[in-house]
């Protein structure tokens, strides 16, 4: 059996994560207002708003699926990053996720007087979650980092469906028109295709 020495072409890796970025801010709720237009980050601040979101069973979990792919994108970035077939590829997938990371952190006020609002918090443990895998990707096989690589990929489709499912009936509750974005379309897309190149790329390197 052939080493199993990376994940996907990093050519490949690069592609599939520049197009889940642009599906994650693309519109996921396409609103009969220009105002009710949200991607999944501005959705995800939408729902942390919504009074039976905040106070749901558990709170916040709309909203927690709708900021996990993003989680999800940094550490696939991550984990390619130490799997990279040179250091400018290793270089590139290091800024990315760590420019993921920064994107989830919640605002600097969370420091002080807001820290113990549940949002902010949640904000703030995706990051860390983010930040602790993908340095704790290090640590792995290249065996296990396939696999971490793909139960990522899955996790972000199962995430950004769930997402969809708890934030659209809201608008309905609110009694507004909208329809689902080709944001959420792509991005579901992607997912998936980062899951077939996945299984695709270790079958080769079991042959």
């Amino acid at each position: 059996m052939r080493r199993l020495r990376h994940l996907l072409p990093d050519r490949v890796a690069l592609l599939l994560i520049a197009i889940l970025l642009t599906a994650y801010a693309l519109p996921w709720i396409v609103g009969a207002a220009s105002a009710l237009t949200f991607g999944a980050y501005d959705l995800a601040e939408w729902t942390s708003l919504n009074p039976t979101v905040r106070e749901g069973n558990p709170p916040l979990v709309t909203t927690f699926w709708l900021r996990l792919p993003l989680a999800c994108i940094g550490l696939l970035a991550a984990v390619q990053a130490w799997q990279a077939r040179s250091a400018g590829w290793r270089l590139a997938f290091a800024l990315i996720a760590l420019l993921l990371i920064a994107a989830q952190l919640p605002p600097l006020e969370f420091l002080t007087s807001a820290s113990g609002d549940p949002n902010y918090r949640q904000q703030f443990s995706l990051a860390a979650v983010t930040l602790v895998g993908g340095l704790a990707a290090a640590r792995l096989s290249s065996r296990a980092r396939n696999a971490a690589a793909l139960g990522t990929a899955i996790l972000g489709l199962l995430s950004s469906t769930a997402g969809m499912a708890g934030a659209y009936p809201l608008f309905a509750d609110f009694q507004l028109r909208a329809g689902i974005g080709i944001g959420f379309a792509v991005e579901v897309i992607a997912f998936v295709a980062y899951t077939v190149a996945l299984f695709r790329e270790t079958g080769k390197q079991k042959e």
